[in-house]
């Protein structure tokens, strides 16, 4: 049974997964999500305490503290991280001794009316820096009189501040017998004179006192005698035996139990209480096996734990400080790995500045702008989806990354032989792989000719082109081969054999526009132009069989005897006329048949009309009558137009002796006249008016069906009868046997009855159905029963009033027919018919006598949990479908989280928003190569494109998609960015990109498939490449426009000579001519490299201008 409709949550007998059909049996509810977080309810605090009797455990995230922050019972509980700043006003105390809160600079912690409680005050040795305890210090120190002591008077010299029960006062200490009081500048020293003749210490009852120092005994807990039961503890105080060592105990010598030490290999095994042990034999021992081990690497109860442990075996603890991020497996500490009482050390950080994001500088915590954080993308894939070092390389690459090598080629074969300068790997299709070999070089082409030709631009050395002519030759010569044999073609007159003496049709010359004298001749056979040939036979008539060519067919002929043409076996005879109609006789005919015309025309409209022996007379053709649409002919001595069937052609429809049908077949016989149809099956039902079916209407308007014979009527669907009537006029429903007595109806099954049911006579049947009523009748009369669907009641009118039959022995019936049953019910109205209570409780639902669901009288609804909080709290895990798709799909109801896992491009089309559909989410994310393409009416836009690992979540508000959530890689693609290749562990590429090294990409899944990548890298040997680069790589530079490139370049400017002094100067080609006075000698000064100025050090030059830089490969996103 389900009482709400969540389709994306599984639920099993005792907890709930959401994201997973398989939740942990531990948990009730478990959340469970590869590319989406948990987010909770965000209340500012006066929300939050706006919440009635809050829960224990409720969890909020406090927008205006900005944390996490759960409810303990009685308050509100912050969770903090080791990363998060917190106010000082929310650091509660704890019982941590080694955190640490850092103040900084321009920071104050303000007590108002509260104290500070602390052991001690560490100052940094500054007397500026000092703790400000009061308003009356100097340079930063408190002096005594102001410290509170009760005292105000300042202290003489010697003196020292002793309490005297009541306060504090100044006193001088006064040295006894063997005492020494020596008073420094800040210190009293106070020593025995007779220290080094004397013992000195002190120590507790039952501890055995030791020396620590030259003339000092003390004691320790942890070297205790029982003098009560002789028993001495070492690292305990409560000793229970003789000897009672807590720790380990280090051995130099032999161990001699019962005075034995025992011999190689032996084992101590006990021998009973009172008893020493033995050293034995392992040999004869049990077979339980030995740790053989050295004792030093047994641990024992009471041993000191060591590394990220503190205290003693077998409890210790983890020792302060132990735990780091690097120390968790996934690096990262959440918020369950900090207990709630743990003080942690936060530096406080003034506010940032709106979109600036929390970073670190060194060390330090540091609100950042984000345009100047690293633009490398975060990579969000499994582990198994990046390379790292030391993995195997595969493909076209051999060998492990980060440094792999080629071995293949577009899947072939790379010859492992080193190629020379210049050479360039040539595909050898005897060794199936790939060499290296010289490609050569060509410096000019020419062309050569035959001498009947002339050539014009041979050689071409750079570019150009050939051109050919025909040389000059000499008059009435012909280009033809050799008089005799073979051989090349030349320039040469006609000679007698290059005409034969007899011309065939097929090689003759014909002449146009001239004369021929001399005599041609022909050979037998031969014909000349114009020439008409064949054969034929009589009677036949020749027809033509090509162009000058006659033949015959012996279906066509001449009859001399009949004078007339004869077709025989023919498809036509005459063309009648310019058409393409003609007279036609049989193909298969085979018999002789004559038809004789007669010999003169009709004298008005006719036909043609044969006898028995071909003979053919004119038959006149009779005028038929007018008629009006619709009317039929119909012949009664002659022909007639009639409306005894009439036809509708407008509508299609049939009128039997009527001209206006309403249906496809309409009969009518005038007012007050009866009509019908008989149907009769010949002899066997007579054909008379009193015989067989009929079916009409009477003369009064009442539609009738009569059966005429002494038969029974039978009414059938689906071919299968349904009802009889017999003809002594008893009535079988669902039978064809109906029992011959005083039963006039007789049905094999339920009778259902939509109304009052009014009975004279007797009732005895095996079941009586009353159509349940929501209304009381209207036509009522005593004794009169119906079904009360308001209070689901069979109720009996007395005469005055309904009343309800229900008794002791029914009741239980009664019960059942208004209540929700497991096995199903039918009828049942939810507003009156319902599971609960009107009362203001609460509903649950138990499954192994433990609370599962429970709806409270609030409306709240928890799944396990007994105490909700909200409309819906779930304690435990909740799951939704995943449907993975590998071709175009339309999302119904049936879906919710789809993986679309194609490696070409599909369409994920959405339903149309409507309100069947509000609130409905959809998450999608592609996880293969192939885009898809979502479709339906998204906001602002009715396309969008999913690339590989890229997801949205999307909810429907009736009229549109609303996208919710989106992920796409980030920088977009076509983004450029600065990569460390060379640093010392940088993993290799991730998905999606490449180097900027001018290639061309080779990528189906990347919409810049065999597009060349820009080369912003440089060419490793120094020679130009696409995008300007050269050996040195390139800087990028903001603009409008992507893409375009530029050489180095050096601002314009111009250099001058500071003229101060008295030097003359003019300007001389290349050089500066300067004198001093008027006629001091010219000196020559040329302007060379730039040389220190004596502050900012000796300049840099080299080959290119450019600014202070450091080497990295431009990468780029293609997918």
């Amino acid at each position: 049974m389900s009482l709400f409709g969540l389709n994306y949550l599984f639920g099993q007998a005792q907890n709930v997964g959401i994201g997973t059909t398989t939740p942990d049996n531990s948990a009730i509810l478990e959340l469970y999500s590869t590319s989406h977080g948990f987010l909770v309810p965000r209340l500012t605090t006066t929300q939050r305490n706006a919440i009635s009797s809050p829960a224990t455990g409720l969890l909020i995230y406090n927008l205006d503290n900005q944390r996490f922050e759960y409810y303990d019972g009685t308050q509100w509980v912050a969770v903090v991280s080791s990363v998060a700043t917190v106010p000082f006003n929310l650091i509660a105390s704890g019982t941590n001794t080694t955190a640490t809160m850092v103040v900084g600079s321009g920071a104050s912690i303000t007590l108002g009316g509260g104290n500070i409680e602390a052991n001690k005050f560490i100052g940094t040795g500054s007397t500026t820096d000092a703790v400000d305890l009061a308003t009356a210090e100097v340079s930063g120190v408190l002096p005594i009189s102001k410290g509170g002591t009760g005292n105000s008077t300042s202290p003489g010299s010697g003196q020292i501040l002793i309490g005297n029960g009541i306060g504090f006062s100044l006193n001088t200490i006064t040295a006894g017998t063997g005492i020494q009081i020596t008073n420094d500048a800040g210190s009293i020293t106070i020593s025995d004179a007779n220290a080094n003749n004397e013992v000195t210490g002190s120590g507790s009852a039952n501890q055995v006192a030791f020396w620590n120092g030259t003339n000092s005994i003390t004691g320790d807990n942890g070297l205790w005698w029982d003098n009560g039961t002789q028993r001495l503890g070492i690292g305990t105080s409560t000793p229970s035996e003789k000897l009672h060592i807590a720790g380990n105990v280090l051995f130099t010598g032999a161990l001699m139990p019962n005075g034995s030490a025992g011999s190689p290999g032996q084992v101590l095994v006990s021998q009973g209480a009172g008893n020493p042990p033995l050293w034995t034999s392992a040999s004869s021992l049990e077979t339980d096996p030995v740790y053989t081990a050295a004792i030093s690497s047994i641990v024992f109860d009471g041993d000191a734990a060591g590394g990220d442990l503190s205290g003693t075996y077998p409890n210790p603890t983890i020792a302060n400080d132990a735990v780091t991020s690097a120390k968790i497996a996934n690096g990262t500490i959440v918020d369950a790995d900090i207990s709630t009482g743990a003080n942690i050390a936060v530096a406080k950080l003034s506010p940032g500045s709106n979109n600036q994001v929390l970073g670190t500088v060194g060390t330090t915590p540091t609100w950042t702008t984000l345009s100047t954080l690293e633009t490398d993308p975060v990579y969000t894939a499994a582990s198994s989806s990046i390379v790292f070092d030391g993995d195997a390389a595969g493909g076209d690459l051999s060998g492990t990354y980060p440094n792999p090598t080629v071995v293949r080629i577009q899947g072939r074969n790379v010859a492992n032989t080193a190629p020379a300068n210049g050479q360039a790997y040539i595909w050898n299709n005897t060794s199936s792989q790939w060499e290296p070999s010289n490609v050569g070089t060509v410096s000019s082409v020419g062309l050569s000719m035959p001498t009947e030709l002339s050539v014009s631009g041979s050689p071409i050395t750079n570019s150009g082109t050939f051109s050919v002519s025909w040389n000059q030759q000499n008059a009435n010569t012909v280009f033809a081969g050799p008089i005799t044999g073979t051989g090349t073609p030349t320039f040469r007159s006609l000679t007698d054999a290059d005409i034969p003496d007899n011309i065939t049709a097929s090689n003759y010359l014909p002449l146009s526009g001239g004369t021929m004298t001399g005599t041609i001749n022909f050979a037998t056979g031969q014909t000349f132009p114009g020439t008409v040939s064949g054969t034929g036979a009589q009677p036949y008539i020749a027809i033509w069989s090509g162009g000058s060519t006659l033949t015959y067919d012996n279906r066509l002929q001449w009859s001399n005897s009949e004078n007339a043409l004869v077709i025989q076996n023919s498809l036509g005879l005459v063309n009648s006329g310019s058409g393409s109609n003609y007279f036609r006789t049989s193909n298969s005919q085979t018999t002789a048949i004559s038809y004789y015309l007669p010999t003169s025309l009709p004298t008005g409209n006719a036909f043609l009309q044969t006898d028995a022996s071909g003979n053919l007379s004119w038959q006149m053709i009779q005028t038929l009558p007018t008629g009006t649409n619709g009317q039929t002919l119909r012949y009664n001595n002659g022909w007639e137009a009639t409306n005894l069937i009439y036809q509708d052609v407008s509508n299609n429809r049939i009128g039997l002796n009527f001209t206006n049908p309403a249906t496809l077949l309409h009969q009518d016989q005038g007012n007050a006249t009866a009509t019908y149809h008989k149907f009769t099956a010949g002899s066997t039902t007579g054909t008379g008016t009193n015989d067989g079916f009929d079916i009409g209407i009477d003369n009064s308007g009442n539609a009738i069906i009569r059966q005429n014979e002494n038969l029974p009527l039978i009414f059938q669907t689906n071919g299968t009868e349904r009802m009889r009537l017999l003809a002594n006029g008893k009535l079988g429903i669902g039978t064809t046997s109906i029992v011959d007595d005083s039963i006039l109806v007789q049905t094999n099954g339920d009778v259902y009855i939509d109304g009052d049911l009014i009975v004279t006579g007797n009732i005895d049947p095996k079941v009586i159905y009353f159509q349940p009523q929501s209304t009381t009748p209207n036509v009522i009369s005593k004794g009169a029963v119906f079904y009360d669907n308001a209070s689901d009641n069979l109720k009996v009118y007395n005469g005055s009033t309904w009343v309800s039959l229900i008794t002791q022995n029914n009741l239980p019936s009664q019960v059942a027919s208004v209540a929700w049953k497991t096995t199903g019910n039918s009828g049942l109205n939810e507003s009156t018919n319902f599971i609960g209570t009107t009362d203001n409780v609460g509903f649950k639902i138990k499954t192994n006598n433990t609370d599962r669901v429970i709806v409270t009288g609030s409306g709240n609804v928890g799944v396990g949990t007994t105490n909700p909080n909200s409309t819906l709290s779930i304690e435990g895990s909740i799951s939704t479908k995943v449907s993975v798709v590998t071709s175009g799909v339309t999302l119904d109801e049936t879906y919710h989280t789809v993986l679309a896992n194609a490696s070409s491009n599909i369409t994920i089309t959405l339903p149309n928003p409507s309100t069947s559909n509000v609130g409905r989410t959809y998450i999608i994310k592609n996880i293969n190569t192939g885009n898809v393409t979502i479709s339906g009416s998204i906001e602002g836009s009715s396309l969008l494109v999913l690339r590989q690992k890229e997801s949205i979540e999307l909810i429907s508000n009736g009229s549109t998609w609303v996208v919710t959530s989106s992920y796409q890689p980030v920088p977009p693609i076509g983004s450029i960015i600065a990569w460390h290749k060379d640093f010392a562990n940088t993993p290799s590429l991730p998905y999606g990109w490449v180097e900027c090294n001018g290639q061309t990409l080779n990528d189906p899944a990347s919409p810049y498939h065999n597009q060349v990548i820009p080369n912003l890298n440089g060419d490793p040997n120094g020679a130009n490449s696409p995008g300007l680069s050269e050996k040195a790589g390139m800087f990028l530079r903001g603009g409008t426009n992507s893409g375009t490139g530029q050489y180095d370049a050096f601002q314009g400017h111009r250099h001058s000579v500071d003229p101060d002094g008295a030097l003359k100067y003019s300007w001389s080609y290349n050089t500066y001519d300067l004198s001093s006075g008027n006629y001091a000698p010219l000196a020559n000064i040329t302007i060379g490299d730039p040389i220190s100025d004596g502050t900012n050090g000796t300049p840099r030059t080299a080959n290119e201008t450019r600014p202070k830089n450091m080497s990295v490969v431009w990468i780029m996103r293609v997918k």
